[in-house]
């Protein structure tokens, strides 16, 4: 016999998946819906097997459309060998602020480019971005920020560069510093 619960449980037991639904539909239809997890950066290297979701979960790469996307790569402070490490549907709770880095800086800022981050020790990210395809900049985001916070930081990040750019400077690195949280070398 045809279990609904039964077969949503298999379905969810999918890494890739967040979600599903599964009904009969009279006479003789069942309809599957469910949501598939858009990875949005790859975890400890470019050409790593796991990526994340923006929720912090791991995933393996093959599984997902990731090898279709240029998803930027996030280093955890320490040597983790990932493929010993992780299971599939491993939710990292410290990946979250560099995954909403990633998340606010894709919505929001189409000039600026997340190349890397690196979570640090002492909670900060350095991040590497590039502006306009330009050589890469190198920014310590420091502190534990809120989605409001990191899309402000991002903001007068870009405002600075744009002010050094209208008075001539066209230095693509810059010492700046905003209320210490943020340093750019």
């Amino acid at each position: 016999s045809f279990s609904l619960r039964d077969t949503r449980k298999k379905l969810l037991k999918k890494a890739n998946l967040s979600d599903a639904e599964v009904e009969i539909l009279p006479p003789d239809t069942i309809r599957l819906t469910f949501c598939v997890r858009l990875p949005c950066a790859s975890i400890g290297g470019a050409a790593s097997p796991w990526v994340a979701d923006h929720t912090g979960m791991v995933i393996r790469r093959s599984e997902t459309a990731a090898d279709k996307l240029s998803l930027p790569v996030i280093i955890e402070p320490r040597n983790i060998r990932y493929d010993i490490h992780y299971s599939c549907r491993e939710k990292r709770k410290a990946l979250v602020p560099a995954l909403m880095l990633c998340t606010i800086i894709q919505e929001h800022f189409p000039n600026l480019k997340v190349k890397e981050i690196r979570l640090t020790n002492k909670g900060s990210l350095e991040a590497q971005l590039s502006y306009f395809n330009q050589p890469v900049c190198h920014v310590i985001f420091r502190g534990d920020g809120s989605r409001q916070q990191y899309r402000f930081w991002v903001e007068r990040f870009l405002d600075a560069i744009n002010d050094a750019r209208r008075h001539g400077d066209q230095r693509n690195n810059f010492d700046l510093r905003f209320d210490a949280r943020i340093t750019v070398y």
